[in-house]
């Protein structure tokens, strides 16, 4: 790359193969060369910055057309490398109502190969392009992310027949089974009732579930932060009681504006009760961190599948609400008994 680049765009640059309709034997396709670092870097060198392409290449005739192709454009191709590999590829093709489909084939490719090293020798450019997404979404997670704490050697060589004599693992396991039969009876229940009880429109009536995942999706997100702070045993006092009255207020006053509002609330309480019951799965003593795991998880996600089938079996014999009352009952539980179980076992 010469000294003085304007802009260095870095990427992967793919083989396109598309066609007018769905893919078929015998059928005429386009081939190619597109990619979003490719298109960027056109776009850049056709407004009169000199730009510089960043990418891995195969050492092969598709390389070739990859390069000749960025020259057409006047992308200097002084950063692309030739390597042993593959190129990625992405198919676009249109479905019979003519709406396009995209398919990507990149695992293992020349790009996916890049390393720091490819950098050297390259002058820095004024401005640099990469991958923005990806960064945004690592610079916004990375206060959120608890330190990491290494395993020990001795924890590690734990008899494997233990966990099954672990009263910890059978209260954990216990509390995550609990736990996920509500949040199962949500994922399936929760348009339900607002269809018949809160008799809401098909549109507002699909939106419990978005509801739902969208107080588990915040909960998730600030979980670490709040455990940090105040302790595991604090965070699911505080959560499974953030969604008992969540639960309580849609079947107590079964409105469309406070229903939603329970719901959220119920996403927002049981978004934390798997990574908290998981973690101290993974500390138990006597155990390793696997089997801890292991045994939790088998029992949660029994509770996952049970739970549906439990309130609708209840919601059978007499009401819905009634059958939700089950979900109530389980937060309480937890709210009463979670906090406890951890502080016993100090996990």
């Amino acid at each position: 790359m010469a000294a003085g680049a304007d802009v260095a765009v870095i990427g992967e640059v793919l083989i396109e193969i598309s066609a007018g309709g769905p893919f078929h034997l015998g059928q005429l396709v386009r081939f190619g060369v597109s990619g979003d670092a490719l298109n960027a870097a056109a776009a850049a060198a056709a407004s009169g910055a000199h730009t510089v392409l960043i990418t891995r290449v195969g050492d092969d005739e598709l390389g070739e057309v990859i390069v000749g192709r960025a020259a057409e454009l006047g992308i200097d191709t002084s950063g692309i490398r030739r390597v042993p590999g593959q190129q990625g590829v992405y198919f676009a093709v249109a479905d019979p109502s003519g709406t396009g489909q995209f398919a990507y084939a990149r695992r293992g490719s020349a790009a996916s190969t890049m390393v720091p090293a490819d950098l050297d020798g390259l002058p820095a450019p004024r401005v640099a392009l990469a991958s923005g997404i990806s960064l945004v979404v690592l610079l916004v997670s990375m206060p959120a992310v608890l330190p990491h704490v290494p395993h020990h050697d001795e924890h590690a060589k734990a008899s494997s027949s233990n966990r099954w004599r672990s009263g910890a693992l059978w209260a954990l396991g216990g509390l995550a089974l609990i736990a996920l039969i509500a949040e199962g009876a949500m994922y399936d229940w929760a348009t339900v009732y607002m269809r018949d009880i809160v008799e809401a429109t098909p549109s507002v009536s699909s939106a419990a579930y978005a509801a739902f995942s969208g107080g588990m999706a915040a909960g998730r997100f600030g979980g670490d932060a709040v455990r940090a702070r105040f302790g595991a045993p604090q965070l699911i006092f505080g959560s499974a009681g953030l969604a008992f009255i969540g639960m309580v207020m849609a079947l107590v006053l079964p409105n469309t504006i406070v229903t939603m509002t329970g719901f959220t609330l119920m996403g927002l309480g049981l978004a934390n009760m798997m990574p908290v019951l998981f973690a101290a799965a993974a500390r138990v003593e006597g155990v390793t961190a696997a089997e801890g795991l292991a045994q939790v998880a088998g029992l949660a996600y029994f509770g996952l599948l049970l739970g549906p089938v439990l309130i609708g079996g209840v919601a059978q014999i007499s009401t819905l609400p009634i059958g939700l009352c089950v979900v109530a009952a389980c937060c309480l539980v937890i709210t009463v008994i979670g906090p406890r179980i951890l502080k016993r076992w100090k996990i």
